[in-house]
């Protein structure tokens, strides 16, 4: 089957071959989003102290294709995660944690308990020998 307009995109990336996806002209945009190669950046630290006991959730898995066995996977409480989110914008004042702080805050299923995020953020402060940041600290730094 033909489709009138249609054109042909190829994209070759280095180490990874050539791809080819036939678009309509109104997609190629979207299409060439597709075709860009995954990134993925990575904070790695070794001297984060946890403040919350880390949980074990399920791995969800919403592909057709099974996981070989149920899998559980170690991981930063909520609350830890986002007590540590807040001193680093704090700290440090990336856009990244700002987007983050956001996207977090608005999980309305995971913002239940403030107090026991404030708690975790005042430990994670402490273990820092910092303040425990507010709204008016981090808008006059």
């Amino acid at each position: 089957m033909s489709i009138p307009g249609a054109c042909v995109l190829v994209a070759r990336f280095p180490g990874a071959g050539v791809a080819a996806v036939k678009a309509l002209p109104g997609e190629v945009d979207s299409v060439l989003a597709m075709l860009q190669p995954a990134r993925v950046k990575l904070d790695i630290t070794a001297n984060e102290t946890v403040v919350r006991p880390p949980v074990l959730p399920d791995i969800r898995h919403p592909y057709p294709d099974a996981l070989p066995v149920h899998g559980h996977v170690r991981c930063y409480s909520f609350e830890e995660l986002f007590a540590a989110k807040l001193r680093a914008m704090a700290q440090r004042g990336r856009p990244r944690d700002l987007y983050d702080i956001v996207d977090l805050f608005r999980r309305n299923d995971l913002r239940l308990y403030p107090e026991v995020i404030l708690a975790a953020l005042v430990e994670k402060c402490a273990v820092k020998d910092i303040s425990a940041p507010t709204a008016l600290t981090i808008l006059n730094d």
